[in-house]
């Protein structure tokens, strides 16, 4: 009788270990039928020689069918034998070889069903794996946000260090995790926190080959290349040592005049300042003044006091309503601020194009998060520092008049300034003074002052007005032609997406057998899919201009009253 049951349980451990081999081999079909042809299997207590139990595959290579059967087949072994599901805690969280649980190893692949299911049975989330790796450090090696932040809002200190000084942003940026990356930095993990080793994020984003898009956004957070590690070395130079050459000439750019102007994204971080808009107002309105005062009363002929005074209106209204009206803000509902929500849209997609990871939103194509604003504006053309405010669907009509009426105006007042300078009779004209000499001194330093920012105002301008009338031409924003973000077919395809929670493939080539699966985790390679856009972009932008008046109407009108652009739901 004892041989017999010796023999019974010789042959259910035969068969957990059968089981852990065909889950390690990705022979799901034959490992679940094992499964459900043996209810009573031991497998709270096999492991394999290193020290796998039956889930630690299962969660490695990601399947789910596999998964929530193992789980119901625990969950009646616990029940039929009156134990507590203490004991499938303790089973999700055993750890093998290498240190990593089936709790850690759901985590790195990013599989959300998992995770919440193993949340029921109380696992203490802080729990961590090889040289202190937690839950965060193993979502951005992944390039999970959606796992990074469902574990935030469980209060995880997002700055969490392990045993070597790196936070989940050290990792990310290392595993050239992108969208993971961005992430963080938009819920505000310290940019240039270092570790024991002295290395920032961008340190280690710096020697990664091919890996100038995260170090730009690095970058744009307030990332210092300066900063040197415990070896004296910073950014730039640890970019020249790997012969990083892309690398090196992002880290020494500087701002130039379109990343001034706002045409093009800035390289360092950008903050809303009133002093440009306080500035356009006293200059327009000293002019101005001038003008009226000074210069005017030499033209008698009532055209020019009326063609003034028409664009003179025209530019000031204008601008008044491309300050006040909204550039056309996405608004979100109670529903899109739910963690469930949130968890789907950063689920739907890996391209920062069409989620924003700093509202966590579903966004219409051609929208944009507007660093200063810190809104997503809709069809974002750029954020214009002389109105504080984004140019987008709503404004980009008054923008247009805006720039093209205060052009004109400056060039009247040049030209009218200086007919009046050549005049013989100059400085008898306007307003006067007993002292002749103050009196002419008053009206060339008028005339003068009005030459100098009109002329000023006409260079500005010029730049706006080029690279709006090659807006119109071929129907993009300044946003699209100069950071290389227009894609056509995308938008199309926007209001034909279903929302699927996307799972990782058993495509994913695993570590065999003898591999130590610390070291897969480490060297998570991505391809910098943005980049590619950008070239596909430039190759086929010819050929996807509209004509002029298309451009031009779409942009000024029709845009703004676009469902497509309004519709971001699933």
């Amino acid at each position: 009788m004892e041989d017999s049951q010796s023999t019974k349980e010789s042959i259910s451990q035969q068969l957990v270990i059968k089981f852990i081999q065909y889950t390690q081999k990705q022979n799901f079909n034959k490992a679940i039928d094992i499964l459900r042809e043996n209810p009573d299997l031991p497998i709270l207590d096999i492991v394999d020689k290193k020290f796998n139990n039956a889930l630690h595959y299962v969660c490695l290579h990601n399947n789910i069918e596999a998964f929530d059967l193992v789980m119901s087949y625990l969950e009646q072994l616990v029940k039929c034998n009156n134990k507590t599901n203490e004991l499938i805690t303790q089973f999700l969280i055993s750890k093998n070889e290498d240190d990593y649980s089936p709790f850690h190893l759901s985590v790195y692949k990013g599989n959300l069903k998992m995770i919440e299911k193993m949340m029921h049975y109380n696992i203490d989330i802080t729990i961590t794996a090889r040289k202190g790796l937690s839950v965060l450090h193993l979502a951005a090696q992944g390039n999970h946000p959606h796992i990074l932040h469902y574990f935030l809002q469980k209060g995880i200190n997002i700055d969490l260090k392990n045993q070597h000084g790196g936070t989940a942003l050290h990792y990310a940026a290392f595993s050239k995790s992108a969208e993971s990356v961005m992430y963080l930095i938009s819920k505000g993990s310290e940019i240039n926190l270092k570790d024991n080793q002295g290395a920032t994020p961008l340190f280690l984003a710096a020697i990664q080959p091919e890996n100038t898009y995260i170090a730009n956004k690095l970058l744009k957070k307030g990332a210092d290349p300066r900063i040197k590690n415990k070896d004296g070395k910073n950014a730039i130079q640890a970019a020249q040592e790997k012969n990083n050459t892309d690398m090196v000439k992002l880290l020494k750019k500087k701002n130039g005049l379109v990343e001034l102007m706002n045409i093009k994204s800035a390289q360092q971080p950008v903050k809303c300042k009133l002093l440009p808009l306080m500035l356009y107002f006293v200059l327009f309105l000293m002019v101005t003044i001038t003008t009226f005062l000074f210069n005017i009363p030499y033209f008698t002929n009532g055209f020019w006091i009326l063609l003034l005074t028409c664009l003179l209106f025209i530019s000031f209204i204008s601008f008044l309503l491309s300050w006040l009206v909204e550039p056309g803000y996405i608004r979100t509902t109670d529903k899109e601020k739910d963690l469930e929500y949130q968890l789907k849209c950063l689920q739907q997609s890996n391209d920062d194009h069409e989620i924003c990871y700093e509202c966590i939103l579903l966004r219409p194509p051609r929208s944009k998060h507007c660093e200063y604003c810190q809104r997503c504006v809709i069809v974002y053309d750029h954020h214009c520092p002389w109105i504080n405010n984004c140019v987008g669907a709503n404004n980009y009509l008054w923008f247009q008049i805006f720039i093209f009426s205060t052009f004109f105006y400056a060039i009247f007042i040049v030209v009218t300034s200086s007919i009046y300078m050549m005049e013989s009779n100059y400085g008898n004209y306007g307003l006067q003074f007993n002292n002749k000499n103050t009196q002419l001194i008053l009206h060339k330093i008028s005339s003068i002052i009005c030459i100098i920012i009109g002329i000023f105002t006409c260079l500005m301008l010029s730049v706006l007005i080029k690279v709006q009338i090659s807006n119109m031409l071929t129907g993009r924003t300044t946003h699209e032609r100069f950071n290389g973000v227009y894609q056509k077919k995308k938008y199309q395809q926007f209001q034909k997406r279903e929302l699927k929670i996307q799972q990782q493939s058993s495509e994913e080539q695993s570590s065999t057998e003898d591999e130590s699966i610390s070291n897969k985790l480490m060297y998570n390679n991505q391809s910098d899919s943005d980049l590619e856009n950008q070239q596909n972009f430039r190759k086929n932008e010819k050929s996807s201009c509209l004509s002029c008046f298309q451009g031009t109407i779409q942009l000024c009108f029709t845009n703004k009253n676009n469902p497509e652009y309004r519709n971001y739901q699933f």
